[in-house]
């Protein structure tokens, strides 16, 4: 069990070094981390908890991230 533990915990720094070298590359224009770090990798029966937290937190995101969007281009809301 300790063997499948250092496994996976290998797989998930070189997904989180992979995330962060796409971030830093400019490859994502918006990098959304929810907040589940509180949820094991293998927590499959809290899945729709995992989805409803991630779905919220992408939604408050996505609506920062378009006002920024609008005024780097300077665009109002009244342009639309």
């Amino acid at each position: 069990m300790v063997v499948i533990s250092i496994l996976m915990r290998t797989t998930e720094l070189s997904s989180e070094h992979s995330q962060e070298e796409m971030v830093s590359k400019g490859k994502a224009d918006l990098y959304i981390n929810p907040p589940v770090e509180h949820f094991g990798i293998l927590e499959f029966d809290s899945a729709e908890k995992i989805i409803e937290i991630g779905y919220h937190f992408a939604q408050k995101k996505i609506e920062e991230w378009k006002v920024v969007f609008l005024e780097l281009n300077g665009i109002t809301t009244t342009n639309r």
